[in-house]
């Protein structure tokens, strides 16, 4: 049986609406109205407000990790993939590495893939 080439997981639809939020919240929509959407609202909800509560932790591992700051929409998406291996039990933390690659791969080069890839597994490393 063939998958559907256009079917997205459920980490990806998460991921996918918690990174449109994050660039909602920052041309001033409220946080009050990022909710995530369809059946998987409360995941995306959960990203977002771990995400928030957890910000300043979040930029200072990256940071620790990074000889230099990524561009603004790769460093979302490396805060809310450091967000999900951190403070989310599920899915568990390879699979949003997995799923952070992915995304990388779709929507930047494969050198950003690859960086992705490699600041994730070494903050998933050092977590305890």
């Amino acid at each position: 049986m063939a998958q559907n080439p256009t079917h997205q997981s459920v980490p990806d639809q998460v991921l996918a609406q918690g990174l449109t939020a994050l660039a909602a919240w920052g041309t001033g929509i409220p946080l009050q109205d990022l909710t995530g959407q369809g059946e998987y609202c409360r995941l995306v909800d959960n990203l977002l407000y771990s995400y928030f509560r957890h910000c300043a932790v979040l930029r200072w591992v990256l940071k620790a990790r990074c000889q230099r700051p990524p561009k603004p929409p790769l460093r979302d998406l490396l805060e809310l993939g450091t967000c999900a291996l951190l403070y989310l039990d599920n899915p568990p933390a390879p699979v949003w590495v997995d799923t952070c690659v992915r995304y990388a791969k779709r929507k930047f080069s494969k050198a950003e893939a690859g960086f992705t890839n490699a600041v994730l597994r070494n903050i998933l490393r050092a977590s305890p």
